[in-house]
């Protein structure tokens, strides 16, 4: 599924909108407004024009990245969103409708729409207490100044891992300073290279949506996702009871990550686990399923600036990714017998 803006700060954990704050506030504050911001979409209403990149991490090559150009309209106090692409090719006749119950992918060319639930499609992490709190054991945010975005001046917040966290993903915003939207957000891999940017070029804050705006197109078929993703579950007996498995958990995760839940991934009458481990920022995932076909294993395409690690032990295939440096992947992999 394509990437909305609500999809793609879920991913990123805490990238979300309420901004609060003068530019030049000292750093301590930086987590009380990284709080705020989470509620982002909750607040804001608006029509922004966006691109998104993904680079080539290894070659940092602007000729080999992968561009997407789509407008992202946005009613947050009624949770809709509705995004629409203009490019790549192969999106243009894509919008993508959200809200708090459902998602819908719709083809508007074949007026079909596939139909997932938001709970069930979100990835964000689930941790107890504060996911502030576990950012700032991991990692440091401070102010790095201020630049104009889209005509609007932005305060430039970065978020590094700590020392004793080297090899850790990195984050830049540049949040608008009289409205709270991130504008622009920048991610590096644990190598420190440049994986993927979102860009706003123009934002309307005064956008309000018509009578119909955010419902599906007259005539449009709905399909359900035959793949099928439950909500978070915690690692105990009962998801080796629904599975029909018992999933293998690592005894080693790098420093600062905690569990983050486990969601059952089902089509066709198979079942697959996906494990989640979160350090506030950056997510770890590995993924376990009942071996069909003994292949090779070895490294894999993770996405943009990810590393995945794909083997098998005894009746099961694992699939390790993330954005941390690959020896961490490797120790998680060699702990699990």
């Amino acid at each position: 599924m394509p990437v909305t803006n609500r999809g793609l700060l879920a991913c990123l954990a805490v990238l979300g909108g309420a901004w609060a704050g003068p530019a030049r506030a000292q750093s301590g504050d930086v987590y009380a407004w990284l709080e705020r911001a989470l509620q982002a979409g909750d607040l804001l209403t608006y029509r922004a024009q966006c691109v998104a990149e993904n680079h080539d991490p290894f070659t940092q090559s602007a000729a080999r990245a992968l561009k997407a150009q789509f407008v992202e309209c946005c009613d947050g106090p009624s949770g809709r969103t509705r995004t629409e692409y203009m490019a790549p090719p192969e999106l243009v006749n894509t919008m993508v409708l959200e809200d708090r119950e459902f998602i819908y992918q719709v083809d508007k060319k074949r007026r079909i729409a596939l139909k997932q639930s938001a709970a069930a499609g979100s990835m964000l992490p689930s941790v107890e207490g504060s996911r502030i709190d576990l950012l700032r054991r991991n990692y440091s945010a401070t102010i790095a100044g201020t630049r104009v975005i889209a005509g609007r001046e932005c305060a430039i917040v970065e978020i590094m891992p700590n020392a004793d966290r080297a090899g850790n993903p990195w984050r830049r915003l540049f949040i608008d300073k009289r409205t709270a939207f991130p504008l622009r957000i920048e991610n590096a891999n644990g190598a420190g290279l440049l994986v993927n940017t979102k860009a706003v070029t123009s934002v309307d804050y005064a956008f309000r949506p018509p009578e119909g705006f955010f419902s599906l197109p007259p005539g449009t078929t709905v399909k359900s996702d035959p793949v099928h993703r439950s909500g978070a579950l915690q690692a105990d007996a009962s998801l080796s009871a629904q599975l029909g498995f018992r999933p293998v958990m690592p005894q080693y995760v790098p420093a600062g990550y905690v569990f983050a839940g486990a969601h059952i991934i089902g089509a066709d009458g198979a079942k697959a686990v996906h494990l989640m481990y979160f350090d506030g920022l950056s997510t770890i995932s590995l993924f376990e399923e009942p071996t069909r076909s003994r292949g090779r294993a070895g490294w894999a395409p993770g996405g943009p600036g990810a590393h995945a690690l794909s083997w098998t032990s005894g009746n099961l295939s694992l699939t390790l990714i993330g954005d941390i440096l690959p020896q961490e992947l490797v120790q998680m992999r060699n702990s699990m017998g």
